[in-house]
């Protein structure tokens, strides 16, 4: 486990992120411990962090002893990123009803195409997403909240890939046909049709 988690989850029982302290990083012998600024580096014996002549940082009382993370060696960590995966950490997963938490990783539909956001705000009964890539502002309310949606697994992107294809092809049925081609999808996912089976199944 990183330095990070190994933080998230225990350091709210060992009094939390000390005042005063900016950074912190692990010694080999599982201790914890925080400096006023930046600027560590491991000592000659490779065995603990040091503070190298002429930068002003100091030791913040506080260490803590945890398990030794896995990159104990090369972890600075500072408050600003403790803070981050702390609050984080406190996002319950969210399943598709309602609005998303504050903080959720989902899907946003503007009506034509779905994108990846982040919910960065809720106010008034609406959530407020963000997408980055393409610089998109989402504002949902309740009633419209089917307009948000969990982020699709790489599974259920292949099949929507497949029965969009399949719906898109020439038809005489109009758009109906969409529904029954999800049918088909999934019967072939799930090896009840003969003969057939998915790519890379």
């Amino acid at each position: 486990m990183k330095l990070i988690d190994l933080l998230v989850k225990h350091l709210g029982n060992n009094g939390g992120w000390p005042i005063g302290a900016e950074i912190c990083a692990q010694d080999n012998d599982c201790e914890v411990v925080f400096y006023s600024a930046p600027g560590i580096h491991r000592g000659e014996n490779n065995l603990v962090w040091t503070i190298p002549a002429g930068v002003e940082s100091a030791v913040v009382k506080r260490r803590i002893f945890i398990k030794l993370a896995d990159d104990m060696e090369t972890a600075v960590i500072y408050r600003g990123q403790y803070e981050a995966a702390l609050a984080a950490s406190k996002v319950k997963e969210w399943d598709g009803e309602g609005l998303p938490p504050v903080g959720t990783e989902c899907e946003a539909y503007d009506g034509a195409q779905w994108y990846p956001a982040v919910v960065v705000g809720h106010y008034d009964g609406f959530a407020f997403a963000w997408n980055y890539d393409h610089r998109i502002t989402f504002t949902v309310n309740e009633i419209d909240s089917h307009n948000f949606r969990p982020i699709r697994t790489e599974a259920e992107r292949k099949r929507d890939a497949a029965t969009h294809a399949m719906a898109s092809a020439p038809k005489p049925c109009g758009h109906a046909i969409y529904g029954i081609c999800c049918e088909i999808y999934d019967a072939i996912a799930a090896g009840k049709i003969p003969g057939v089976k998915l790519e890379g199944s």
